[in-house]
């Protein structure tokens, strides 16, 4: 499939992902496919409820179903995400601010639970040499904040494209960065 984001064009689409549940799906459906029925029992909630939902991420094309399974009389249908992961466009900004810090914010933060929630699952660290964890802050333009965001999107796609060797192991990475208005780091060394 590659590295692809789903860019978020329209006031509707970041109405429809910005509902908390539709972003945990979404979420869940980007890491492998799964059924209502599986999406439900991992989120607790009512498979009506669940289709529901994947039917508001399909009429965007943010889900899709990969594949049907027939089993007896039963039909299972098995969603996956067109993407793996969220870009707000820009112009959107303009029109929809308030809109789109809110639903910014609930992406980026639906994005770091799911990351803790993949830490608590699945994350066997035995050494410092399996994690890469850093925090910075940096005094860069907007242009250099582009262009860093930039090289990071060629880096992964050029090592996306590259493929695994024979034997992969797997790795969930998290990238969050963010513009704020005072400096926060204080200490003697920054200067």
């Amino acid at each position: 499939m590659g590295y692809k984001r789903y860019e978020i064009n329209t006031f509707e689409e970041l109405k429809c992902i910005s509902d908390k549940l539709r972003m945990e799906i979404s979420m869940l459906l980007i890491e492998k496919e799964m059924t209502a029925t599986e999406i439900g029992k991992k989120l607790d909630i009512p498979k009506a409820k669940i289709f529901y939902h994947l039917k508001e991420l399909e009429k965007y094309n943010m889900v899709k179903i990969s594949r049907s399974e027939v089993k007896g009389s039963n039909v299972f249908k098995y969603y996956v995400a067109t993407h793996k992961g969220f870009k707000v466009n820009p112009t959107l900004l303009n029109s929809y601010q308030d809109e789109v810090s809110s639903s910014t914010k609930r992406m980026i933060t639906s994005q770091i639970q799911r990351t803790i929630d993949v830490m608590n699952d699945y994350g066997l660290i035995y050494s410092d040499d399996q994690i890469i964890s850093k925090t910075v802050q940096v005094s860069w333009s907007n242009n250099q904040f582009e262009e860093f965001n930039k090289k990071i999107e060629s880096l992964i796609a050029e090592i996306d494209a590259q493929g695994g060797g024979t034997k992969k192991q797997y790795h969930y990475i998290n990238i969050v960065g963010f513009e704020i208005s005072d400096k926060i780091f204080n200490r003697k060394d920054d200067e």
